[in-house]
């Protein structure tokens, strides 16, 4: 009860939602919505197949995510709740690199949505 992780979970899972809502308003081809409760967050993309490009990209840098099975449009973030500010700070940096890397390829891999 002393750490209030409740509270810790609340503050900083606001701050990685704010920074995927950010990225989302900045590629609107790749991300449909943020969303989220405390330090769990999704971010559900347009298409099919471009967690694909985005998780492993995230991998390769050093931030572990998934997709949910359920939905693979879906990816997760669950970081742990005594995670510090500086690696959240991380989580949405490498992010936004990734979905930057799946923006520039993107209409290659979906001609049929460009008009």
């Amino acid at each position: 009860m002393r750490d209030k992780l409740w509270e810790r979970a609340s503050s900083l899972g606001a701050r990685l939602l704010e920074g995927l809502r950010d990225i989302g308003t900045r590629f609107p081809k790749i991300i449909f919505e943020a969303r989220g409760a405390g330090l769990l967050a999704g971010v559900e993309l347009t298409q099919e197949g471009l967690a694909g490009m985005i998780v492993p990209e995230m991998i390769k840098n050093g931030i572990v995510a998934g997709y949910t099975l359920n939905l693979p449009r879906v990816i997760r973030f669950e970081p742990p709740l005594i995670i510090e500010e500086a690696q959240l700070d991380q989580i949405i940096e490498v992010f936004e690199a990734a979905v930057g890397e799946a923006d520039s390829i993107y209409d290659r891999m979906y001609p049929q949505t460009l008009k």
